[in-house]
């Protein structure tokens, strides 16, 4: 099979859903048990994660920057931004509530998108160093990202439910729907995104092996 002008034998065809090994034969035909799509590989992949993860970078900024929610209490408008959040916690002695908000809502979003981009900008330069752990990366990502969506949407489901009249009332704030579409940007990037493309980088230019055991 012909990769990107490297010539690459593949013995066997795995299904990225239910990791089923079928024949080569098998490329762009249904998969046998689960009946997604197989692919050898996925070309596009790197430049549509490269247009989602900067997508959600820039998304990053108004997330953090509006507030998530507001509220009327007895006529008084108070809004939160998840630094007010975090700086709240903080000076009611919540410290430990704080640094899990300031994690789930700051800090793990931007992490996510630099492992992406990393991973990204490595296939660009055929990079062969740390293939293991970039690849335990993507893995992650993929997996924590659809956890980083509780928050937002617990805002933006429940919070307007809360409405005592004149008395007090809460709202969604553009800055959780701005973490929302940042997150479903994160998440789309780690799905279309394909790791086998960073080990065949490496292995044009001969450091897939030497990354392999530098990693372990």
């Amino acid at each position: 099979t012909q990769l990107s002008g490297a010539t690459t034998t593949i013995h066997a065809l795995g299904c990225a859903t239910c990791g089923l090994l079928q024949s080569p034969s098998h490329d762009g035909a249904p998969c046998a048990r689960c009946g997604a799509r197989m692919h050898a590989r996925n070309f596009d992949a790197v430049a549509i994660t490269a247009a989602l993860v900067c997508a959600a970078l820039i998304m990053l900024f108004p997330a953090n920057i509006y507030p998530m929610n507001s509220s009327d209490l007895l006529g008084e408008q108070l809004e939160y931004t998840n630094f007010g959040y975090v700086l709240q916690l903080w000076h009611l002695g919540l410290w430990p509530l704080g640094v899990v908000t300031f994690w789930t809502s700051i800090l793990n979003p931007a992490l996510m998108l630099i492992c992406l981009g990393w991973c990204v900008v490595a296939v660009w330069r055929r990079s062969g160093r740390r293939l293991v752990l970039r690849t335990r990366l993507v893995r992650t990502v993929a997996e924590a990202g659809r956890w980083s969506e509780t928050g937002p949407l617990t805002i933006v489901f429940f919070v307007p439910l809360i409405d005592f009249g004149h008395l007090g009332a809460e709202a969604a704030g553009w800055g959780a729907t701005a973490f929302i579409i940042m997150s479903l940007l994160t998440i789309a990037a780690s799905v279309t995104f394909d790791p086998r493309l960073m080990w065949d980088a490496a292995s044009r230019t001969g450091l897939a092996g030497h990354a392999v055991g530098g990693d372990t």
